[in-house]
């Protein structure tokens, strides 16, 4: 939804279509919320990175990236404060490389590890970190 739509004077046919959607939401056992550009404004960088990387995971999709998952697991388990993509794919055959960071953008979109998707551009400098562990 765009903002000017839920500015404006809603009629009763918005007003039941809002009550059905929410009912149906509830019913699911869900919550209903709009979203509009402005809810989305402030999450721009993390939008374009992750349809860069969700882009990057499918042209890989049909590869099986488990050696290479666990040998960026180690990677970054020895880093210890984190390591940049490019650290990670450094002494790495080139031809790896794509399994590689296929690898590294699986693990933190499963929350094994943490990366500074939404405040910079995706690049080789990009940083990934161990999770927190909430205590």
């Amino acid at each position: 939804k765009y903002s000017r739509d839920q500015e404006s004077d809603e009629g009763p046919r918005v007003t039941a279509q809002r009550a059905a959607q929410t009912a149906a939401a509830e019913r699911d056992g869900m919550t209903y919320r709009r979203v509009t550009e402005r809810d989305l404004e402030p999450h721009q960088m993390t939008i374009v990175n992750w349809r860069r990387i969700l882009a990057f995971l499918a042209a890989v999709r049909a590869i099986d990236i488990s050696s290479e998952r666990d040998l960026v697991a180690i990677k970054l388990s020895a880093a210890g404060e984190g390591i940049t993509l490019g650290e990670l794919i450094d002494d790495a055959e080139p031809s790896s490389h794509p399994a590689m960071l296929a690898a590294a953008f699986r693990l933190v979109q499963e929350g094994h590890y943490e990366a500074d998707f939404g405040t910079k551009a995706l690049s080789l400098g990009s940083r990934l970190v161990r999770k927190a562990v909430a205590a």
